[in-house]
Parts: C-alpha cells; structure tokens; sequence
C-alpha cells in the first residue's frame, strides 16, 4: 500500500502489488502537508486547521478528525498498540494529542 498526499488537498491510496488507485479522500482545502500509516490507518494533515484519521477498510471520508491547529504541521506520528500521538511542532513548543481507538 502506498499514500500520497496532494496539493490539491487530496489523499490517494494504492494497491501497489496491483497498480490500482483503491481510494480517494478529498478532505482538505489545501495540499496535504503530513501523511502517516498504522495499520489500515492513514492520517493527514493540512494548513485548513484540521487533521483527517481515515480507514482505508471503510467507504467513509473519514473516521474522525482534530480541529483547531495554528500552524502548518510538521509531522503526525502514529504508536504502536492503537494510541496515536499527533505532533504539531509549533515555534515556541509542541502540543500533543492523544487519542485511544
């Protein structure tokens, strides 16, 4: 599997193994600026202020999302065992989010 983000504000996810586009997330007003997997997660990340937990097993857009960052995010970092950590690196320091699936 592979994802890819767009500055059109989309998130494309492929069957590698058979050269086949299996989904298309138009979630986000501008071009995705962080990607990460875990699993049959994919989460995304966009200068619109909001973060986008997708499953790629479900025919919805999303499963949930965060609202209300400030700044472009840097990184979205996934853990093991179903916690999901999503960093924004800020100038003056760093806010966490955790959430328990």
């Amino acid at each position: 599997m592979l994802a890819a983000g767009n500055d059109k504000g989309e998130v494309r996810v492929f069957d590698t193994e058979k050269n086949k586009c299996l989904r298309v997330y138009n979630n986000h007003q501008y071009r995705v600026g962080a990607l990460s997997w875990n699993g049959n997660l994919v989460t995304s990340g966009s200068r619109d202020s909001v973060i986008y937990l997708s499953d790629i097993r479900q025919s919805s857009k999303y499963v949930t999302k965060f609202i209300g960052h400030r700044q472009v995010e840097y990184n979205i970092i996934f853990f093991i065992k179903f916690i999901v950590q999503i960093i924004f690196q800020k100038q003056l320091g760093s806010m966490w989010v955790q959430v328990e699936l």
